[in-house]
């Protein structure tokens, strides 16, 4: 509405110069730059209060949804959760889910999703699990005794149930499939044991 009013007025003002002052180019030429001036004024004040405005609700609401600060239950969580996946190796169970943790640690899966989240600074419970995952398909690649392991083999061993899978978070994870890595790594390990 604000905009329209300064558009009618600027309209209706430029008219009336014009009418008014009909030989006096000056004026008019005055009056049509002193309105274009008031429209983008107008213009440039009403982003600025709809932008400002925006960020103060956005600003709000990302205060309100804060998640809350870790609990001593959280860390407790957190504990048992690295200790079941890291220590016991429980990321190298074939089709792992949260539901699978939520059960064993009898907490809900909402709790479990925001510890990983939270305290173990992954994206979600896929990603961790299949970070661990490639980590230890990394160390199986670079074992020489396993060099003869075909990379579905090392897929499987590593918690992947197919070889597709595996090497997309393979190559999500290191830039690289499993095949260009072992390769990579053997010419490294060569290098070394020549120059030793």
């Amino acid at each position: 509405m604000l905009f329209l009013s300064a558009y009618f007025i600027c309209v209706a003002g430029t008219k009336l110069v014009e009418n008014r002052f009909a030989d006096n180019r000056e004026v008019q030429e005055w009056a049509v730059t002193s309105a274009a001036i008031l429209i983008i004024l107008t213009a440039q004040v009403l982003l600025y209060w709809r932008f400002s405005s925006q960020r103060t609700i956005t600003s709000v609401r990302c205060v309100e949804s804060n998640e809350p600060t870790q609990t001593e239950d959280d860390i407790a969580l957190q504990q048992q959760v690295e200790h079941f996946l890291i220590e016991q190796k429980g990321f190298l169970k074939e089709g792992l889910k949260v539901a699978d943790l939520a059960q064993q640690f009898n907490e809900p899966e909402y709790k479990i999703s925001r510890v990983i989240r939270q305290n173990l600074q992954a994206r979600n419970f896929s990603q961790l699990v299949n970070e661990l995952r490639v980590e230890h398909a990394k160390v199986l690649l670079q074992d020489p005794a396993k060099q003869h392991w075909p990379v579905l083999v090392v897929g499987l061993e590593s918690g992947f149930a197919s070889v597709g899978p595996f090497t997309r978070a393979f190559k999500i994870a290191t830039g690289t499939t499993p095949n260009q890595f072992r390769k990579q790594n053997g010419q490294t390990q060569v290098l070394r044991e020549a120059q030793e």
